[in-house]
């Protein structure tokens, strides 16, 4: 009985503690969407670090559809400063080309769909203009490859889930059109690897590591409650 007393006054303190913020207009709660790109660029650590993909005979990456659902919450510091978290979703990915020997194009896409918590500071440059920053972390729940044999139907594959988590940066900024309504811009870069290989002279030596990293860019639209 004692611990059914704590709950409920716990959360009634809560929920008149948000009342009280957001009647103070120190917080703000919405829901958005966005739609943009994502794909993924190499880093390279050894002799070939100055030699691009095509030269060391890796496939050229295209960007492919990307999109974000998330909600927000936002907690004013002050008039300039306050800070959003915004958990949701994300679809990153990348795509690549091969030509088979029969001269077949294959087109192939990565789909890879994150649980999303960017933690950003935002800073009120003007009265309807915002920028933001900060780190972005990310859990693989989905991933699946798509592939297209000379433009012909999508054969759908699922991928096993390595890497599952992800931390990266998250800068973008925003315009108040209406009180209740925003509208901006989110470019994010995992720093964590997405994949790694090992590039191999007619040797056998290794003479680079290849890292793969996520990158994405989506504009969004925010409705605020």
């Amino acid at each position: 009985m004692r611990k059914k007393i704590s709950t409920v006054s716990v959360v009634l303190f809560l929920l008149l503690s948000g009342h009280s913020l957001y009647a103070q207009k120190k917080l703000s709660v919405g829901i958005q969407g966005g739609l943009g790109g994502a794909t993924a660029y190499h880093s390279y650590k050894g002799e070939d670090e100055n030699i691009s993909d095509l030269e060391l005979g890796i496939p050229k990456i295209y960007p492919v559809f990307s999109h974000m659902y998330n909600l927000y919450l936002f907690y004013r510091i002050n008039e300039d400063f306050g800070i959003a978290f915004e958990p949701g979703m994300i679809r990153k990915g990348y795509g690549y080309k091969n030509i088979t020997e029969d001269r077949d194009v294959v087109f192939s896409r990565k789909r890879m769909d994150y649980m999303q918590l960017p933690l950003l500071a935002e800073f009120h440059v003007e009265e309807s203009i915002v920028l933001t920053v900060g780190p972005e972390f990310g859990y693989l729940w989905n991933a699946k490859l798509s592939t297209s044999v000379n433009s012909g139907p999508n054969g759908i594959t699922e991928l096993p889930k390595r890497n599952r988590f992800d931390f990266g940066i998250q800068i973008g900024g925003y315009y108040t059109l209406k009180k209740y309504l925003d509208v901006g811009i989110k470019v994010g870069s995992s720093l964590t690897k997405a994949d790694k290989f090992y590039l191999i002279n007619d040797y056998g030596e290794v003479v680079s590591d290849v890292s793969k990293r996520y990158v994405y860019v989506n504009s969004f639209i925010r409705v605020k409650l």
